[in-house]
């Protein structure tokens, strides 16, 4: 719409610049016919005026003299009644002269009449031309008044246009500037989103690898615990081995301490057999006394004999207590070992999940300070959005002055068409008046040339009648 008002503006400077100089044209030739219809009235005011009072003073002259001359007639009318019939050809003759001269005058006072009128003709356009010039200089003036207001009110339209075009620049950084912080402002609520995001993943990441220690510590808290289980078994094994080998050292120690008194009950069955052997016939108590040590010997024979196998059956139990022991061991070595790898995975882990906290918190962090960034940027985005509204009511009020400058440009065109138009009237009437000069001037010629023939046939009915006097004058002064 701007760039409609400036074409419509500069067109209609073109047409107010176009008709000033048509009528700048016009005003030359109503000067020319102006001075054409002076020239006119001049040359009908020096030369016909002049010759029309020449005219009418030679026809008073020939009045005069007629009256003279009919005077002179009458008395010699009076003198020379005889004569009447010798002059009354003469006297027709001085009639028809007369008469001849009075329709001349007569003519005479027309063609005056007429040169007067066409004079007056002559005066009044020249005075309508007068007229047309001066409404012309005052179409000129209101012109060149509307051309200078037109010209006005185009500065002011281009001013405002320029006001518009600034404002519409303004509008349109500040638009850029409200684009960009929005733009901003998205990205920085993207970069929210995705730091949101970031320490979601990042606490999720947390949790898991909270989970996983927890799951570690669990998993080291039971391999810990079998390894306790281990080490308490291994102890049990040990204590039993240690048992078993106490065991199996007290079973020697009684084995061996049969085996002593076996030897001592061997010794001393020898020693009862020599006994007996000496003493073959002592007494049947002796007999008994040796078989029952016999008997006792072979029992403690027996009973070593059980211990000793009793003593490597639990030698046996304390090697394999001790094997289970060593396994136990191993295998407690082994599930300490587990644990410590599982509480270091568990310390990996819990260091892991507090820097996936840390990391959190700094992404929830710098969240909160891109959404302060983005609120930033919405509060400049609302601040330019307000400014360009408010650019844009300037806009809109440099338009409604462009478009009452516009319409004030339409009413001065107006007028101006308006003066154009009257200026044209007034050219066609300075035309009209110049043609009714031309008429009057062309009149004045016929009346001039009618004036000149009546002068002549008054000069010629003068001569007659200066004839027909001077033929009464000698008929009177025959008659005398």
């Amino acid at each position: 719409m701007p760039e409609t008002a400036t074409a419509t503006s500069a067109t209609l400077l073109q047409d107010m610049q176009a008709l000033l100089a048509d009528m700048r044209a016009m005003h030359q030739d109503l000067q020319v016919l102006h001075e054409q219809a002076r020239a006119s009235a001049d040359t009908i005011s020096s030369k016909l005026l002049p010759q029309a009072e020449d005219g009418a003073e030679r026809l008073s002259g020939l009045v005069q003299r007629a009256e003279e001359v009919e005077g002179r007639l009458n008395a010699h009318a009076e003198r020379a009644e005889e004569h009447d019939l010798a002059t009354a050809k003469a006297h027709e003759q001085s009639e028809q002269h007369e008469q001849a001269a009075a329709r001349a005058l007569e003519l005479i006072m027309q063609h005056e009449q007429g040169a007067a009128r066409f004079a007056e003709l002559a005066e009044q356009h020249e005075q309508s031309a007068s007229r047309a010039v001066a409404q012309t200089e005052l179409h000129e003036q209101a012109a060149a008044r509307a051309l200078g207001q037109a010209e006005q009110h185009e500065q002011a339209a281009t001013r405002s246009m320029e006001l518009a075009e600034q404002h519409e620049q303004a509008a349109a950084r500040v638009l850029q500037e409200t684009e960009r912080h929005e733009q901003m402002a998205a990205r920085s609520m993207e970069e929210a989103d995705s730091h949101q995001q970031n320490a979601a993943r990042s606490m999720e990441q947390a949790g898991q690898h909270e989970r996983a220690a927890l799951e570690h510590e669990q998993k080291a808290a039971a391999h810990t615990q079998a390894a306790h289980d281990h080490e308490d078994e291994a102890r049990q094994h040990a204590l039993l081995a240690s048992q078993s080998e106490q065991a199996a050292q007290g079973h020697a120690q009684q084995a061996a301490q049969h085996m002593q008194s076996a030897a001592q009950h061997e010794q001393l069955t020898l020693a009862h057999e020599q006994q007996a052997a000496q003493l073959v016939q002592a007494s049947g108590q002796h007999e008994q006394t040796a078989l029952g040590h016999e008997q006792l010997a072979g029992r403690h024979a027996e009973a070593a004999g059980q211990f000793e196998q009793e003593s490597m059956a639990h030698a046996q139990q304390a090697s394999e207590h001790a094997q289970n022991a060593g396994q136990y061991e191993q295998e407690s070595m082994t599930q300490a070992g587990l644990a410590k790898d599982h509480a270091q995975a568990a310390s990996d882990h819990a260091t892991k999940a507090d820097e996936m906290r840390q990391n959190a918190e700094s992404s929830a962090t710098e969240a909160e300070r891109q959404e302060g960034r983005a609120t930033e940027f919405a509060d400049d985005a609302e601040e330019g959005l307000r400014q360009m509204n408010s650019y844009l009511s300037e806009v809109d009020a440099a338009v409604q002055e462009m478009v009452s400058l516009t319409a004030g440009v339409a009413e001065l065109k107006r007028q101006a068409t308006e003066d154009a138009d009257s200026a044209d009237r007034s050219r066609v009437e300075a035309e009209r008046h110049e043609r009714d000069a031309e008429d009057a001037a062309r009149r004045a010629e016929e009346y001039s040339e009618q004036a000149r023939t009546h002068a002549g046939e008054a000069s010629s009915s003068a001569n007659d009648a200066d004839r027909s006097a001077r033929e009464a004058a000698t008929n009177a002064t025959d008659i005398d």
